[in-house]
């Protein structure tokens, strides 16, 4: 069966001071879910690892955010393993607050500090 491949512009993640930041896709696939930790400036962007960007390997002060969640909730875990009921009940709390905003507050944070630091520069798009 015939099919058609359109393109589409990503989703807007986050605008700081006029600077849009935009999702990535797996696969580049906009019906599969977005990449958690990879986006980028550039709405054109075609899968680029030159334009797109890893948060995690961007050098701010607060980088160290993203790794604020808490102890993988998992018996593979020695941490978890380890630990008393009323710790991994802690954790359990702390992992839904952690997905239900924490991360993106966290992932959005060190976005900002990386445009104030001029990590982050907008694309150059004159052919």
């Amino acid at each position: 069966m015939p099919y058609k491949t359109v393109r589409v512009k990503p989703a807007v993640f986050m605008t700081y001071k006029g600077v849009k930041v935009y999702h990535t896709y797996r696969d580049e696939d906009v019906d599969s879910s977005v990449s958690t930790y990879s986006y980028t400036l550039d709405p054109e962007t075609d899968g680029d690892d030159n334009i797109n960007f890893d948060i995690r390997e961007l050098d701010t002060p607060n980088k160290e955010l993203i790794n604020g969640h808490p102890p993988y909730l998992s018996e593979s875990n020695p941490e978890y393993r380890s630990a008393d009921q009323a710790t991994r009940d802690q954790w359990r709390k702390d992992w839904d607050l952690w997905h239900s905003g924490g991360e993106i507050k966290a992932i959005k944070a060190v976005i900002r500090s990386a445009l104030q630091l001029g990590l982050l520069q907008l694309p150059d798009n004159e052919d």
